[in-house]
């Protein structure tokens, strides 16, 4: 019993883990929409945001591994499988936050080719939860709520993939950033263009 409650209590963790990391995804999205003479500051705000929540998601991995070793050691089968699928949901939005914000400010092949290697992963850990771990729990229930959680985990992996082989179309704030980087560009060039 104390191990269940020691397991809740973890989890409880990552959950708060999980909203900070969602705030930084806002304040760094945010940050990236600010331009003008202040966008040199905004620049370094925003690359320790971003370094910032990369700290956190490998915390929130650290700490579902954890938990997944703990319950795996108990028999827990529930909380086992609830938290492996909790660590593929965070390395999906890990890789989505690495795609939508990389270090050097583009995809570059390498970033495409560790998200490539990442989402197989992910897809491989996802088989092996429905194909082994789910059919031991022998929970209807559980069952069907997991599995519906794996098709949601598949979905995000088929984008990310696609996000990180820029086969998707360009987001308002991606096409907005181009369109002000021209902008500064041909009034540097002292050409006019009326749009």
């Amino acid at each position: 019993m104390d191990v269940r409650i020691y397991l809740d209590a973890f989890l409880e963790i990552v959950n708060i883990q999980k909203a900070i990391f969602h705030e930084i995804s806002l304040i760094v999205q945010e940050l990236t929409k600010i331009e003008g003479q202040a966008n040199k500051t905004n620049q370094t705000y925003q690359k320790n945001w971003i370094e910032f929540g990369e700290h956190i998601i490998e915390t929130i991995k650290t700490h579902l591994n954890t938990i997944i070793t703990t319950a795996q050691q108990n028999s827990y089968f529930r909380h086992t499988i609830l938290t492996s699928l909790e660590l593929v949901e965070v390395e999906c939005r890990a890789e989505r936050f690495r795609v939508k914000y990389p270090p050097t400010g583009i995809i570059t092949p390498t970033i495409q080719w560790v998200v490539k290697n990442k989402c197989s992963e992910i897809e491989g850990t996802c088989e092996y939860i429905c194909n082994e771990m789910i059919p031991r729990m022998n929970a209807e229930h559980f069952e069907n709520q997991f599995k519906l959680r794996v098709e949601e985990i598949y979905q995000e992996v088929s984008d990310l993939r696609k996000a990180a082989m820029r086969d998707i179309p360009l987001t308002y704030e991606e096409k907005l950033e181009i369109r002000r980087a021209m902008n500064s560009e041909f009034r540097g060039s002292g050409v006019i263009y009326i749009y």
